[in-house]
């Protein structure tokens, strides 16, 4: 008797509600203004969606942002052999090659490091190895 008069009472136990994961990375950039028409951003819509229970509809249509908004997942395949222009390094950056478009070694260098190994453009680019290796 004295338990029920002293003691408060149990909350009653339900079970954790699962929210909504929107950019479970983070977002790439807080301030990126959304296609809507309150001028929402990546940030607000995060925030908001953080408030929502997974199977609510809003948490489902804030979602739809997660493609604007969230850093790239790296690739799931096996990784893809990039294009090796000059692997000791280049000898001089700042030579000018004998392109029209006034290209350098360091600019073929960069160039070369975004692309494929078996692209065709990796292919002409090494031609230029002889004259920046």
């Amino acid at each position: 008797l004295a338990e029920t008069l002293c003691c408060p009472p149990k909350p009653p136990t339900t079970s954790p509600v699962e929210m909504c994961s929107f950019c479970p990375d983070g977002v790439d950039d807080p301030d990126y203004l959304l296609p809507t028409e309150d001028g929402a951003t990546c940030g607000v819509a995060k925030a908001f969606a953080d408030t929502l229970a997974s199977d609510d509809d809003m948490c489902q249509l804030t979602k739809l942002a997660e493609t604007l908004c969230c850093p790239p997942k790296p690739p799931t395949t096996s990784p893809v052999e990039m294009c090796s222009f000059c692997p000791d390094g280049v000898d001089d950056p700042d030579y000018l090659l004998p392109t029209e478009d006034g290209a350098t070694c360091g600019v073929a260098k960069a160039f070369a490091d975004t692309l494929a190994s078996d692209d065709d453009m990796c292919q002409l680019t090494k031609l230029a190895e002889t004259l920046c290796c």
